[in-house]
């Protein structure tokens, strides 16, 4: 980091990789219910693998995911959503 920026921006992922599928599975464990979906192929210009990583701002900030299950992003999504 350049000692004159004043701006920063991080990525603050987990580092911990899911699939469509996993959170799918888990999202309908968590609301009890089946969710309505169908499988395509992945659309082009899609990763295969795409997953966020908190290394800078572990390293700038001394920062780490404290809440970053899927279980409850999931679930902590669905209780903003239904407020």
């Amino acid at each position: 980091m350049q000692a004159h920026q004043t701006d920063l921006t991080l990525n603050l992922g987990s580092a911990q990789g899911h699939s469509v599928l996993e959170v799918l599975r888990t999202t309908e464990q968590i609301l009890g219910r089946p969710l309505n979906h169908a499988f395509a192929a992945r659309r082009e210009g899609d990763p295969a693998r795409l997953v966020a990583s908190a290394a800078q701002a572990r390293a700038l900030l001394n920062w780490s995911p404290q809440h970053s299950s899927l279980e409850t992003l999931i679930e902590s999504s669905w209780r903003v959503y239904q407020a």
